[in-house]
C-alpha cells in the first residue's frame, strides 16, 4: 500500500455512542456487541495514531440529528433513528467514542444522512485541501462506508477502505457490502495502513 500523505486523508465515519455502544440506542440492539466482538474500535484507534504520526489529514463524520431536518422519514432507517431518538443533536448519544474521538485542529462534519458528504462541506474541504484520495473506516459497513465510498468515486476520488476498520450488525451484512465495493475502491487493513505509513 503506497499512501502520499499530502493528498490523502482518512474519514472515521459513525462512530458515535449511539452507535457503537452495547448501551447506545442503536448498539444496544446487537450492534455494539458486534463491534466490541470484532475490536474495530481499537483498530480504528490505531489507523488514528498512525494517520496523526504521518501529520495526515484527520477526518471525523457523525450523525446529528435536530427536528425538521431530516432528509427523507419515508425511509426506514431515517424513520427508526427519528422514532429511537438516536444521534440528537448535541446530546450524549451523539458524542464520538472516546477511544476515536476527534482531536484539537480536526475536522468534525456532521450530517442527517448515509453519506458523509450529504448535505456537509466535506466534499468542498477536501478540495481546498488538495485531497484526492480517502482511507474509509466507521460503522456501518453497508450504510456510512458504503454509502461515502460510492459518492466518493463519483466525485472523484480514489477511495481506500480498511475491512477490518469497519463492522456491521452481522459479519455477512460486513462481507456482502465489501464484496459489493470491490469494484470501486481498494481494500486493505489497518495493520496495512499503519505499515506504509512507516
Amino acid at each position: 500500500m503506497n499512501i502520499d500523505v499530502s493528498t490523502t486523508a482518512l474519514l472515521a465515519m459513525d462512530l458515535q455512542h449511539d452507535i457503537v455502544s452495547t448501551e447506545g440506542k442503536f448498539g444496544a440492539g446487537g450492534l455494539g456487541a458486534a463491534i466490541a466482538e470484532a475490536g474495530t474500535l481499537n483498530r480504528v484507534a490505531a489507523a488514528l495514531a498512525a494517520a496523526r504520526a504521518a501529520d495526515m489529514e484527520v477526518i471525523h463524520v457523525g450523525v446529528a440529528i435536530r427536528d425538521g431536518l431530516m432528509p427523507n422519514i419515508s425511509a426506514g432507517l431515517f424513520a427508526g433513528v427519528m422514532e429511537s431518538g438516536a444521534c440528537r443533536a448535541g446530546g450524549e448519544g451523539a458524542e464520538f467514542a472516546p477511544e476515536v474521538a476527534p482531536i484539537d485542529g480536526e475536522l468534525v462534519v456532521m450530517k442527517a444522512a448515509v453519506s458523509g458528504f450529504a448535505g456537509t462541506e466535506l466534499d468542498a474541504h477536501l478540495r481546498n485541501r488538495g485531497i484526492r484520495n480517502l482511507v474509509l473506516t466507521g460503522v456501518m459497513t453497508n450504510f456510512v462506508v458504503e454509502g461515502t465510498a460510492r459518492q466518493g468515486v463519483d466525485q472523484g476520488f480514489a477511495v481506500t477502505i480498511l475491512r477490518d476498520g469497519c463492522a456491521s450488525a452481522t459479519e455477512d451484512m460486513h462481507n456482502f457490502s465489501l464484496t459489493v465495493l470491490e469494484m470501486l475502491t481498494a481494500q486493505e487493513t489497518v495493520a496495512d495502513f499503519v505499515t506504509a505509513l512507516g
